[in-house]
């Protein structure tokens, strides 16, 4: 059985329990921004049906909407939501017109 050697400054005598405490709870919090984005993923970009049979083209399907919403979450991010509201409502108008 192989021996591990936890290397950290953080770690002494008497505080090293609470810093690997500290380190495991930091760790799961991020989890839950992850389930999150995977829960924008099933519900905002189809991810809860997937539209092949086969694993090839699933994963070409599932690679193109990670690249799309990570575009749309930097577009968002840049834009102005009033602007971005203001140009779709023109985009419509014209279709419809």
């Amino acid at each position: 059985m192989a021996k591990v050697a936890i290397k950290s400054e953080k770690l002494t005598p008497f505080g090293g329990i609470f810093s690997i405490m500290e380190q495991i709870v930091e760790f799961y919090n991020l989890r839950g921004g992850k389930e999150r984005i995977f829960d924008d993923m099933n519900n905002g970009f189809g991810w809860s049906m997937l539209p092949k049979s086969f694993m090839g083209e699933n994963t070409v399907f599932l690679l193109l909407t990670a690249l799309i919403r990570n575009f749309y979450k930097f577009i968002m991010a840049r834009l102005d939501v009033k602007i971005m509201v203001m140009i779709l409502r023109i985009a419509s108008s014209r279709m419809v017109g």
